[in-house]
């Protein structure tokens, strides 16, 4: 079987070649071809002609770089196919924020796009990408945020945490989802109130819904 993509009307506008492909990215796609990777634009050109044998599990270019494996470790290529981060790392994630999580001998570390660390102090085992300048990371068995720096600024807390995006994350603390910002604070939360789920803000005041006396009153 080979693959292609085709338009919003189902017509093929690049012809099935490939033995896979995945999405689109910062305008080009991954392709296996003759069982080597490379990327081709939305004309279906092979842009960087295939000749990696690994790529990560959702392979797409971020912020012009793309991780690559060569003789085992991994490294940044650029648009043009060239490893402009030299194979180095044990493991690699995608440039977000304008740093990449690494790790290497089993210490985790970012570094920028020149390959350079911002800092090599701290060894991270759980951080993710940086999304709105801050990552999640993980200390004591409680999550928390650092900064590009590896500094918490705030402080481990929580049970589980997600990305921030526009300013605002998701947390878990005391078994409760809530919503933060970058202060670290708590300004809506779920909660539950004589058996119906209910949204509650920083203070403990129920926001939603409405009519929650009177569904209390129906239930009691």
């Amino acid at each position: 079987m080979k693959w292609g993509f085709i338009d919003k009307t189902g017509k093929f506008v690049v012809e099935p070649q490939f033995e896979r492909v995945w999405d689109f990215h910062e305008g080009l796609a991954a392709v296996i071809k003759n069982k080597k990777w490379g990327f081709i634009n939305k004309q279906g050109e092979l842009v960087i002609q295939p000749q990696f044998n690994r790529t990560p599990e959702n392979p797409c270019f971020s912020e012009g770089l793309v991780a690559m494996k060569k003789d085992g470790k991994w490294g940044s290529v650029n648009k043009q196919g060239e490893f402009v981060i030299e194979p180095q790392f044990d493991h690699y994630y995608e440039f977000h924020n304008g740093v990449a999580l690494i790790r290497k001998n089993d210490v985790g570390g970012f570094i920028d796009k020149t390959g350079k660390y911002t800092n090599v102090t701290e060894e991270y085992k759980s951080a993710g990408r940086f999304h709105d300048g801050l990552s999640q990371e993980k200390k004591n068995g409680k999550y928390g945020y650092i900064d590009k720096s590896g500094e918490f600024v705030i402080e481990p807390q929580f049970e589980d945490a997600g990305y921030f995006r526009n300013g605002v994350a998701s947390v878990r603390k005391n078994g409760k989802w809530g919503l933060i910002d970058k202060l670290g604070q708590i300004f809506v939360f779920r909660d539950k109130v004589c058996g119906h789920e209910v949204i509650k803000n920083g203070k403990g005041e129920i926001t939603w819904p409405n009519n929650i006396k009177e569904l209390c009153g129906k239930s009691n």
